[in-house]
């Protein structure tokens, strides 16, 4: 175990004993950040907003379509056909997947491939998955969940190969996502997302307070970092999860420290953008590629968040 991962396991471990890990983490190891939201925040200036940041601080999940952010249904257009591009150029990929998938022979995460974002070798603040994750009316709302500034550290096209017969495995499980003391990551539907299409599924309320800490006992003795249904089940009730199913153009926002799981994709594929955003503090996770050319006129929390990859390379 590395330094930060060591140092992320005492803060959680502080955390779940006297409640104090996630402020040393906010207001020390973080302190610029917050800083920065302090003196100079984005506006969550709509009511949608306003409610999707509420929901997000109650239930750990909001769920609203894009066409309500600044430009949304254009963008949602410019997405949906960067997709199918990269559909078409990683067409090899996914015909390889889905005979894995057929022939049985499992291998990680077999059922999810990767698609390139862009042609290039880079990301241009102007590419259209660029401008949603930096959107300034969604960053503003995971800035005010988490009370700083954060970064943009990954930027998926996902595509999900469905399968009738396939056993949940890996993130199809319900799990908490590892990579901070506390993460936001938000999804996208690019294509409309049904029951069988392996929807993103949240149990609300375990992003904070004492469901936060409760854990199966395989996870709570660290035997696995993977739930059953009905494993968390016994922690909280089915009533309080959410499926979110949706049409093309649907934005899920999820505090993932809360358990969730998706991506059983059993009769049609799923077709989705997703984005990380960790503080400053997290050094394990970032984007392969630099996003280039912020504009100066851009508000200090958007070349805040694309700060990290500006360090990155460039090509």
């Amino acid at each position: 175990m590395d330094v930060h991962n060591a140092a992320q396991r005492l803060l959680e471990v502080m955390e779940g004993r006297c409640h104090c890990g996630e402020d040393v983490w906010r207001s020390v190891l973080n302190r610029e950040a917050v800083h920065l939201q302090n003196r100079n925040s984005l506006p969550v200036a709509t009511e949608l907003a306003r409610n999707a940041l509420r929901q997000l601080e109650i239930d750990g999940i909001a769920v609203f379509p894009l066409s309500a952010l600044a430009g949304g249904n254009s963008l949602l257009d410019q997405l949906i056909e960067q997709m199918n591009q990269a559909i078409r150029a990683g067409s090899g990929k996914i015909r390889a997947q889905r005979e894995a998938l057929r022939s049985g022979d499992e291998h990680y995460k077999d059922y999810l491939v990767q698609l390139d974002l862009t042609p290039d070798s880079y990301l241009p603040y102007d590419a259209p998955p660029v401008l949603f994750a930096l959107h300034p009316e969604l960053l503003a709302i995971v800035n005010a969940y988490q009370r700083m500034y954060t970064e943009l550290r990954k930027l998926e096209f996902w595509y999900t190969v469905p399968h009738l017969t396939q056993r949940p495995r890996y993130s199809q499980l319900w799990h908490r996502d590892p990579e901070d003391m506390s993460v936001v990551k938000a999804f996208l539907y690019l294509g409309d997302v049904g029951g069988e299409s392996g929807p993103f599924w949240f149990a609300r309320g375990t992003h904070r307070g004492d469901l936060r800490w409760r854990d199966p006992p395989a996870i709570r003795r660290r035997q696995t970092n993977r739930a059953t249904d009905e494993e968390i089940e016994a922690i909280v009730s089915r009533e309080r999860w959410v499926v979110a199913t949706g049409s093309a153009g649907t934005v899920i926002l999820a505090a993932t420290k809360g358990y969730h799981r998706g991506g059983l994709a059993t009769g049609t594929d799923r077709r989705l953008l997703t984005a990380t955003y960790l503080s400053r503090w997290c050094r394990n996770v970032q984007l392969p590629e630099p996003v280039l050319g912020i504009s100066p006129d851009a508000h200090d929390a958007v070349r805040f968040a694309g700060r990290f990859t500006e360090r990155s390379k460039v090509p």
